[in-house]
């Protein structure tokens, strides 16, 4: 992964080099959350910590990439006007290759309509960072080795005036749709992926 980006991806845009420090985390943990703290990706072994619950029970050792850091370590000329997504997770073999986002959002149904332009938002970034990245021969290459190909959105559970709201709010969809829920994107399928929301409890699985 770190090779891709920083070799691969740079060379094929023609760009230098940047100066990063904290942008990688490595884990085989057979379950963490993550969260984008002002900015770095953070992660946690411990529950309802983190927006995005990933359970990695085959142990895979993955590498998450900062992808919103490394974007914005790169010249202003080539990153002005591009979306981009918080992380890119992968493993060191063939099992997954997922670009998250992690958002804000509420659960007051009076804020429907706020909620379709988060998800909105949050897919044309996963959307475009995508095509960045398959755009790269060597990394098009090793995402189609890939059983797992996963774009995520994930709702970061928002505060609440009592535990019972959250319960109330979140309780039915993790019950029904326990490893998310999957959304129609012609535009990512066309890459082989799939377009995944996940709320509260529900957890991206690795396979």
């Amino acid at each position: 992964m770190k090779n891709l980006l920083t070799i691969d991806f740079i060379t094929h845009y023609g760009l230098t080099t940047p100066s990063l420090t904290n942008w990688l985390v490595e884990t085989n943990r057979s379950y963490f959350e993550l969260d984008d703290n002002s900015g770095v990706i953070v992660l946690s072994t411990s529950a309802n910590s983190g927006a995005a619950r990933i359970t990695n029970s085959k142990n895979l050792a993955l590498i998450i990439a900062n992808y919103e850091r490394f974007i914005n370590a790169l010249p202003s000329a080539f990153q002005s006007g591009k979306k981009r997504c918080d992380f890119v997770l992968a493993d060191d073999g063939n099992s997954c290759f997922v670009l998250g986002e992690i958002k804000d959002i509420s659960t007051d149904e009076e804020e429907h309509v706020k909620r379709h332009t988060i998800r909105k938002g949050a897919k044309k970034q996963l959307l475009a960072s995508l095509e960045a990245l398959v755009a790269v021969p060597s990394i098009k290459s090793s995402i189609h080795t890939k059983s797992l190909k996963q774009c995520a959105y994930f709702n970061r559970q928002p505060l609440a005036p009592s535990p019972l709201s959250v319960i109330t709010a979140f309780n039915p969809l993790t019950s029904l749709f326990p490893a998310g829920i999957k959304k129609d994107s012609p535009a990512m399928e066309v890459f082989g992926f799939e377009f995944y929301q996940y709320t509260g409890a529900q957890t991206l699985i690795l396979k």
